[in-house]
């Protein structure tokens, strides 16, 4: 079973098909990388903050994740430039929200370093919040079976 940041990265990465360029989870390995210049994106997690959580019982913390996408393509500018994707991005992530996440935001968007001569390299970084508990045990009470209610 995928983890929630494989599930994650999975959901967005979903949300950009069908466009001019590619768009998929950060592979594992070389040989699963995009090998076309055509322009593509991936996404991947990028890390967690974990501030301190509240005692209540049980244990519940903030996971705020840090989640980028990687953008390759030949020009910067143009329909088919990093630009170009870019907007793209904005428009369907920025606000969007994945399951059991808060909306994201956006972080930072710039150049990384190790462009080729025909390839531009850009990543673009969005945070959300979802929030972990520790499992505990069951309740004592049980389980509400129905609900009944008068209309007045």
């Amino acid at each position: 079973m995928n983890n929630r940041y494989e599930q994650l990265e999975t959901e967005l990465s979903d949300l950009l098909q069908g466009l001019f360029f590619d768009c998929k989870p950060l592979p594992d390995c070389e040989a699963d990388f995009f090998k076309s210049f055509k322009p593509h994106v991936y996404v991947m997690y990028d890390n967690s903050d974990y501030p301190e959580g509240e005692n209540l019982g049980m244990v519940v913390q903030e996971d705020k994740m840090k989640i980028g996408f990687e953008i390759h393509a030949r020009t910067r500018r143009g329909i088919e430039g990093i630009f170009a994707i870019q907007k793209i991005i904005y428009k369907k992530i920025l606000g969007y929200k994945p399951f059991g996440c808060d909306k994201l935001q956006l972080v930072s968007f710039g150049p990384l370093t190790g462009n080729s001569p025909n390839n531009w390299l850009y990543y673009a970084q969005f945070n959300t919040v979802s929030h972990i508990a520790e499992s505990g045990e069951e309740p004592d009470l049980p389980l509400l079976q129905n609900v009944t209610f008068d209309i007045i």
